[in-house]
């Protein structure tokens, strides 16, 4: 009843507050590190610039134009295809990044 008043109907809830960006922030966050672990917390560049750049163009070919995505190969191209760019997926990495990076400094050997 109150919903309809607003003009919203139960079935498309208006939602201010979405984690859909968390699993971005946790897969960027959780290989950045584990990646610097690995590597015996001696190549902290690396592990930051590998998984941000790689993340970032994975994110980028979600957002390809479809006559592009023929191009790739066939793994590739059928992630680009099914997956779905997110300007807050972007954000997550990127924050996500720093974070780490600010981590990475503090225990660093």
């Amino acid at each position: 009843m109150v919903s309809e008043l607003f003009g919203i109907n139960h079935y498309e809830q208006k939602v201010i507050f979405r984690l859909d960006w968390f699993p971005s922030f946790v897969h960027q966050f959780s290989f950045v590190i584990f990646t610097w672990l690995v590597l015996d917390r001696r190549y902290l560049w690396f592990s930051v610039c590998f998984w941000f750049v790689l993340n970032i163009l994975f994110e980028l070919g979600q957002a390809m134009p479809s006559e592009y995505i023929d191009y790739f190969p066939k793994i590739f191209a059928d992630y680009f295809s099914h997956g779905t760019y997110d300007h807050d997926d972007m954000l997550a990495i990127v924050v996500a990044t720093i974070i780490a990076y600010v981590v990475m400094i503090k225990y660093q050997k």
